[in-house]
């Protein structure tokens, strides 16, 4: 029996799809290398920076794997959200450097990149089968709002750069708010851990604390409060949160 006829139907495939996407592969990048510099040296369209290309097209590969993932999986699910976005950085790089745009106006894209990849996690599908944890859940919820926070602020920053907002003009401590939007997260984590019946007290004062720790400096940075003010803030809400906990253990 040879080793061939033994392999299950899903190891041939592989076996038999690797050296056709190799090429595929191979020859996507020839072709768009060579456009590029058809694009460079006949037309008004200047690449000084060509380089990039070459991290432009490497970027390609990431793309390529994200959606062989997807047609593995059928979904998109956090396999295919991470190939994509291991892919985007460099791709943005190369977009900067290619067209010579500023990197005093475009930095905030390498916040708004990582925020829009917390937020696709906290809301990655659920597993096919079976409930996530509350712990993940929590979890998720926490990397969503983390996720949201950091993209609005990235957002705003660009918007700031670009001379078409200025978020000073609404509040001199602006970037304050985004540290409160996690906070708002978290206390509808809370909410959701009091109403569910596999709640723990462990989870549920672990939830009150990062709600706590994170709204407090939120809320000290934003009204301009001495930051001495926050050590005896954030003892007073461990004391509450250690309380709640053994209410909601005893409940």
């Amino acid at each position: 029996m040879s080793e061939e006829s033994v392999l299950p139907a899903n190891d041939k495939n592989a076996m038999t799809g690797r050296q056709p996407s190799a090429v595929i592969w191979t020859a996507v990048m020839l072709i768009s290398l060579g456009g590029l510099l058809i694009l460079r040296d006949f037309t008004m369209v200047g690449f000084r920076n060509w380089w990039a290309l070459f991290i432009l097209l490497g970027t390609l590969g990431c793309y390529w794997s994200a959606y062989a993932a997807y047609r593995a999986a059928g979904r998109v699910n956090w396999g295919v959200i991470t190939l994509i976005y291991s892919g985007i950085f460099p791709l943005a790089v190369a977009v900067i450097f290619l067209f010579e745009m500023s990197w005093s106006i475009w930095w905030p894209l390498f916040v708004l990149l990582p925020g829009l990849g917390l937020l696709a996690f906290g809301l990655a599908a659920k597993p096919r089968s079976g409930k996530p944890s509350l712990a993940l859940r929590s979890l998720k919820t926490w990397l969503g709002w983390m996720g949201l926070s950091a993209a609005l602020l990235g957002l705003t920053f660009l918007a700031k750069n670009a001379g078409v907002f200025d978020p000073a003009a609404v509040h001199p401590n602006w970037w304050a708010l985004f540290i409160l939007i996690p906070a708002v997260g978290g206390l509808i984590m809370i909410l959701r851990t009091l109403l569910s019946p596999d709640r723990t007290a462990a989870l549920l004062v672990a939830n009150l604390i990062a709600m706590i720790s994170v709204g407090a400096t939120g809320i000290v940075a934003l009204l301009g409060i001495d930051w001495n003010l926050l050590k005896p803030i954030m003892l007073i809400g461990l004391g509450l949160a250690l309380l709640v906990g053994f209410m909601g253990k005893r409940n």
